[in-house]
């Protein structure tokens, strides 16, 4: 992972808008896509939007908590702009388009990328942004089964440990 810097969309393949990635997320493709995901990215996703992790330190990390994700993408409206552009990505799950991106002033240093979020969530949906499968999603029940006597995810076919 590396520190936030103006994000050229190197997480969408070169050549490919925001509609390729929209047409590869759409929740009909997989019940792993979220549909509040999909809608707030139709509504008011910017080529080059990708998922951040809030570094520890910053004053956005006490409010927030280390490690909160974020969508969106550092401003570069000047040389050593340290403004970013976006959203809370929970937010996002729980609100879809009614979600509001904001200006973090100064905060894009303490926003670290997500290497590879997009390449990622197109394999394994919402498991890419819980990866120890402990958030409660809306269609919880229909994300596990039993195979062979071991809990797993449905999504992403990680066995899973039982709460």
């Amino acid at each position: 992972m590396t520190t936030a810097e103006i994000n050229t969309g190197s997480n969408i393949a070169p050549g490919a808008g925001i509609g390729d990635l929209l047409s590869a997320i759409a929740p009909k493709n997989s019940p792993a896509f979220s549909a509040n995901l999909h809608r707030w990215m139709r509504s008011h996703g910017r080529a080059g939007d990708t998922v951040y992790r809030l570094d520890a330190g910053g004053k956005l990390a006490t409010v927030y908590g280390a490690g909160t994700l974020f969508l969106g993408q550092p401003y570069a409206d000047y040389s050593g702009d340290t403004d970013f552009s976006g959203v809370l990505l929970m937010g996002v799950l729980c609100n879809g388009s009614s979600a509001t991106r904001v200006c973090l002033a100064g905060d894009a240093p303490s926003l670290v990328e997500v290497e590879n979020f997009w390449g990622q969530y197109k394999q394994v949906g919402r498991c890419a942004i819980d990866v120890n499968h402990s958030v409660g999603f809306r269609d919880q029940d229909q994300r596990f089964h039993q195979v062979d006597g071991q809990r797993t995810c449905k999504w992403c076919a990680a066995p899973v440990a039982t709460s």
